[in-house]
């Protein structure tokens, strides 16, 4: 089984024996992209927010079993490794790194709605609470929600 996808930049720079290790387990080098290159507006919502619904999760599950559990696992992708990694990133960004990176055999071949989905699937893995509304689809809402490893005060 393949590790996870690569860290973010910002994780990397960081910490270099983190980046190290987490380039060797993914087997793969994020490059930076021309949306990595850009500074994102400040994410105004995050994760704890509700950002996705469990139908949507439960769509993103199945992308995953179809598409991604060839090469990875659900465990790969919940826990302190994932939110370490993640921790002060947007939505957008995760998007724009599975998008240009999976899957690994035909990189961005999925809708994007089913990236979407697998996103949701991982918040949901992490913990982070559902409710009534999808994952947006819109780049500008997604530069908008932050993911944190933990809430920064009480669940609304």
């Amino acid at each position: 089984m393949a590790a996870p996808f690569p860290l973010p930049d910002r994780a990397r720079e960081r910490n270099p024996g983190a980046a190290a290790l987490g380039a060797a387990l993914a087997g793969l080098c994020l490059a930076s992209s021309p949306a990595r290159a850009q500074s994102p507006a400040p994410a105004e919502r995050s994760v704890w927010d509700t950002t996705y619904t469990p139908t949507q999760a439960a769509r993103g599950q199945t992308v995953f079993r179809t598409v991604c559990s060839s090469c990875h696992t659900p465990a790969q992708f919940a826990g302190p490794s994932f939110l370490a990694a993640w921790d002060g990133g947007t939505a957008y960004e995760l998007f724009q790194t599975l998008r240009s990176e999976m899957p690994q055999d035909n990189p961005g071949g999925l809708p994007r709605e089913q990236y979407l989905e697998v996103i949701a699937y991982l918040f949901q893995l992490n913990g982070f609470p559902a409710g009534s509304r999808e994952l947006p689809a819109d780049s500008a809402e997604l530069r908008h929600i932050r993911i944190d490893a933990k809430p920064a005060g009480p669940l609304k």
